[in-house]
């Protein structure tokens, strides 16, 4: 994959399955409401994710407030808190706060909510000192919805800068465009101005609706409507400006569903960790 500056954009793409079984949002007050509906209810119950695990050392885990709204998930390594973030709601915007070692913050993401009830932009920016200069990193995510609230296309300007005397800013732009089947985000492409392009295809199980799972860090619940079927198979290439192929991988995708029929572990193939889910009612 393309490795420049998309903190977000990796967040986007994972609207695809990563997100919960929720209602549309037409009409809400936004004030009041952006950000509620990350859990899965069945029969008169809410479930929310309290921890995404790897193991017993190694997880995250999940605050809400009185609404249900995610206001803080931290991860752990060894036992030990790595990072975590902060959501604060206000009006029509939710701002995250991401901190890492010493409560130094890592990043900060501004999202705009549409009046659709999804974010109609993203702003993220990163600051790093290095010795006596500072170099910051801004993106700037423009977002396009369609009528039932399916992210269709997503615009990104990237601009790093810096105060070193003689440095130049750097300006990096990209597109990604969004095609959907019954319901299901079936490609993504997302296009660069040197002319290169990285895809993302994906399979379903159809007769597995998707719920919450691993939206702990993803912040997929105010991007826009998700895929309604849960994941089975993702397959990403790359190609080079001249239509070249220059890098494919394909995950498959298994689980196994508790006795309220949500997803309680995830297991990728041919690499990558089983997850264990838990949840707490809210």
């Amino acid at each position: 994959m393309k490795n420049n500056y998309k903190t977000l954009v990796i967040a986007l793409i994972a609207i695809v399955g990563f997100s919960s079984c929720k209602k549309d949002k037409a009409g809400i007050d936004l004030s009041a409401e952006a950000g509620t509906e990350v859990g899965t209810t069945v029969g008169d119950k809410t479930y929310l994710i309290s921890k995404v695990k790897n193991s017993d050392t190694d997880y995250r885990s999940a605050e809400y407030d009185t609404k249900g709204r995610l206001v803080k998930f931290s991860s752990f390594y060894l036992g030990e808190l790595e990072n975590y973030a902060t959501l604060a709601y206000t009006g029509n915007k939710v701002n995250i706060t991401e901190f890492g070692a010493a409560n130094k913050v890592n990043q900060t993401l501004v999202l705009n909510i549409g009046s659709n009830g999804y974010a109609s932009q993203a702003v993220v920016t990163e600051t790093e000192k290095e010795g006596p200069y500072t170099y910051t990193y801004k993106s700037t995510i423009n977002l396009t919805h369609n009528s039932e609230g399916y992210v269709t296309k997503m615009t990104q300007t990237s601009l790093e800068s810096s105060d070193e005397p003689n440095s130049n800013s750097e300006t990096e732009t990209s597109t990604t465009n969004y095609t959907y089947s019954n319901g299901n985000l079936i490609q993504l492409v997302e296009e660069y101005e040197d002319g290169d392009t990285y895809t993302e295809a994906y399979e379903y199980y159809t007769d597995k609706a998707y719920c919450a799972f691993d939206e702990l860090d993803e912040y997929t619940h105010f991007i826009g409507k998700t895929s309604k079927n849960l994941i089975k198979k993702m397959t990403e290439t790359d190609k080079d400006n001249n239509g070249e192929t220059t890098y494919t991988y394909a995950t498959s995708f298994a689980y196994t569903f508790n006795a309220q029929g949500l997803p309680n572990t995830v297991s990728e193939s041919p690499y990558g960790s089983d997850l264990t889910i838990e949840y707490i009612v809210k």
